[in-house]
């Protein structure tokens, strides 16, 4: 496969546009009589992932050691397969084994450290983040970073997270536009959520000026929109989510309408204008893929998956719209979700506060107090959301 063809079928899969990635190294497969290197292996089982062919992806793989049976990025791959089909246990043993013939590949300790935290296995996910951090790649290291930061998160502890993050920002800082501005983006996010507006829109701003020009910069136009709409600043908020609008208009993919839309959602759900949050939310969230993308954990070209914060936005939606039982269905799909919600530990905690609510109010006392126990367990030691901490623990009856 010609590295210009190759190039293609990767920007395709940045694009969300997997049905023409496909073909595309299928025919040069077909034509090689189904000779392919390594990485061409593995962009093709990461296109047959993102669609949800799970068996032809592990077919494929299968294929590709049969040729390369030494290879740990091949490895590393079967194990993110069997990740995105919610195989821990399978994907575990693919990543030890690609450890076995590579200790301390980047890829293979990523994806142990989502294993990890999805298992809520703290101390394995720190250790596995460790070792990135130690990385001499500030590619690996920024990472290991963002890990620690997510760890941090499930922790309830939001205020270290946030000088992780701006810790590894600073660390990549010349070195990589788009790591220092997603890193600047999410302490954003993370002093958003956590009702520290005016901390939130000068993150925002800076994630704008690191990573001009690409993913942290609309990612930090999203969030200037929402805090100032939070403070009251309505006008400037709709000039800031056009702007978000001219800024991504001429990308050939669906994905930066469906980020407007949501934004525009959020923006209605401020106003109180619920019908139409709930309509701009809903078109955005049929316009997400199918599966993934792609099977790559951790993959900063394309920055957290998108699922859970729309899914998040519907719930509260309805919430606010009296719609418990809608609501519930939304909270309900974050707090199943394990791929997803890696990198979006806030509101999948929460999901546990509001679904506990919900069954409370519905006298569901026992699946009320399971919901309780969960998010009170993740942030009883944290700076996180202590009045409703104390409200879990309560009803829990904690002393």
């Amino acid at each position: 496969l010609s590295p210009a063809s190759l190039n293609l079928a990767n920007r395709y899969w940045f694009l969300e546009r997997y049905e023409d990635a496909v073909p595309l190294l299928e025919n040069y497969r077909a034509a090689s009589d189904g000779g392919l290197s390594v990485t061409a292996f593995n962009s093709l089982s990461e296109e047959y992932t993102a669609l949800g062919r799970f068996n032809h992806a592990h077919q494929l793989i299968g294929d590709a050691l049969a040729q390369y049976p030494d290879s740990a990025s091949l490895r590393c791959t079967k194990g993110n397969i069997h990740l995105f089909e919610g195989s821990l246990d399978d994907a575990t043993r693919a990543y030890t084994e690609a450890m076995s013939l590579a200790p301390g590949y980047p890829r293979t300790m990523t994806g142990l450290a989502w294993v990890a935290i999805i298992q809520s296995q703290w101390q394995k996910a720190t250790e596995y983040s460790a070792s990135l951090s130690s990385s001499s790649s500030p590619r690996w290291s920024w990472q290991g970073s963002w890990n620690h930061g997510l760890i941090l998160l499930y922790q309830g502890k939001g205020s270290s997270a946030v000088q992780i993050l701006i810790d590894g920002a600073a660390a990549v800082e010349g070195r990589s536009h788009l790591m220092s501005g997603l890193s600047r983006w999410f302490s954003a996010y993370v002093l958003l959520e956590t009702g520290h507006l005016e901390d939130a829109l000068k993150e925002a701003t800076q994630a704008q000026k690191d990573g001009e020009g690409n993913l942290a910069e609309w990612m930090g136009l999203f969030v200037q929109s929402v805090a100032e709409a939070k403070m009251g600043q309505i006008d400037k908020a709709r000039n800031t989510a056009v702007r978000l609008a001219d800024r991504t208009k001429s990308i050939p993919t669906h994905r930066e309408t469906r980020r407007h839309l949501h934004l525009e959602g959020e923006l209605a759900r401020i106003r109180g204008d619920q019908n139409d949050g709930l309509a701009k939310l809903h078109e955005a969230e049929s316009m997400l893929p199918e599966n993934g993308f792609g099977g790559v954990p951790g993959s900063h070209r394309i920055g957290p998956q998108p699922y859970v914060p729309i899914w998040y936005s519907l719930a509260n939606a309805y919430l606010e719209a009296g719609d418990d039982d809608k609501a519930s269905k939304w909270f309900q799909r974050i707090a199943d979700a394990t791929v997803e919600r890696v990198e979006w530990p806030i509101p999948y905690v929460r999901s546990f506060y509001f679904l506990g609510k919900i069954h409370e109010n519905r006298s569901e006392m026992d699946k009320a107090r399971e919901d309780y126990r969960r998010f009170y367990e993740y942030w009883k030691d944290g700076d996180m959301d202590r009045e409703r901490v104390e409200e879990a623990k309560r009803k829990l009856g904690i002393t």
